[in-house]
């Protein structure tokens, strides 16, 4: 639900976007109204999504997210991944990755659910966390979303997500 929702914020901004998901069903729910615009590329593997990216969003359930990371396979630039979960211990994952690659995380402060996600993500803040180069890219992921940040320092990741859900 987050990554489509974050998916149909980013096309309707018109950020350049390629778009994976692990089943075609939530591939075609990502793009709004059903039409793949200009800067829109679907493709059929995470793999392929991330090649020659700078930036890469990772929206899977927290059981899915070392797998996932895991079977990427990373070419050229440096990259920066960010994950919207809002649990998950950042220092396990960054071992996964190679040397050249950052991890942070870039979480949305309000309820995404299946039905009913947000159309904007204006004035919505975000949790953002991680080395510089990740907290640069959420900063401008966020400014592109019409967002607002909540810098987190990552001492506490299990009641930073219990402290939004109380908010």
């Amino acid at each position: 639900a987050v990554g489509t929702a974050l998916a149909q914020g980013l096309v309707a901004s018109g950020a350049p976007l390629r778009l994976w998901s692990r089943t075609a069903a939530a591939r075609r729910r990502a793009i709004p109204g059903g039409r793949v615009r200009a800067r829109t590329k679907v493709v059929a593997t995470a793999s392929e999504a991330i090649a020659g990216a700078r930036l890469v969003l990772l929206c899977v359930p927290e059981p899915a997210l070392a797998g996932l990371v895991a079977g990427l396979r990373f070419q050229g630039d440096p990259l920066v991944l960010l994950t919207v979960s809002g649990v998950a211990a950042l220092g396990p994952l960054t071992r996964l990755l190679p040397k050249r690659a950052v991890l942070g995380r870039f979480h949305p402060l309000c309820p995404v659910l299946a039905r009913g996600a947000p159309t904007s993500f204006r004035g919505m803040a975000f949790g953002l966390e991680g080395p510089p180069a990740a907290r640069r890219a959420g900063r401008a992921l966020c400014r592109r979303l019409g967002g607002e940040l909540l810098e987190l320092t990552g001492a506490d990741p299990e009641g930073y997500h219990a402290g939004a859900a109380l908010l």
